[in-house]
């Protein structure tokens, strides 16, 4: 089956790290993850200024191992309350390197060719 996620809960609560797992679990099952959107409170995860304590888990550098296997998209609306306004300031090493900053569209294409959509 093919999934598309979406991630609207912070890096910190569990939401996100449930996302993370099932994620991970789909990919071991030989299901397809078509994308991850990350919106509202959870464009935080992709935000290189966020910093973790050495023993904290680093959420972040977990989702970038996924971006080998799909996309992980950070809704530009929501990124904008972050501080991120466009491509010139994610090139800034605003979002970590493993993310892209686009728009609705973007979920709106991969909800079309996904079997199920599921929402952190």
């Amino acid at each position: 089956m093919k999934y598309t996620l979406v991630v609207s809960s912070n890096p910190r609560q569990r939401g996100n790290t449930l996302a993370l797992d099932f994620a991970n679990a789909l990919l071991d099952k030989k299901h397809t993850l078509c994308c991850v959107f990350f919106m509202d409170e959870g464009v935080s995860t992709a935000l290189s200024s966020c910093l973790y304590a050495q023993d904290e888990r680093n959420i972040r550098e977990d989702w970038a191992q996924l971006a080998d296997h799909c996309e992980l998209t950070v809704c530009s609306a929501s990124a904008v309350k972050y501080g991120v306004l466009g491509d010139i300031e994610a090139k800034r090493a605003t979002l970590h390197p493993a993310f892209t900053l686009d728009g609705l569209g973007v979920l709106v294409a991969a909800t079309a060719k996904s079997d199920r959509v599921v929402n952190f």
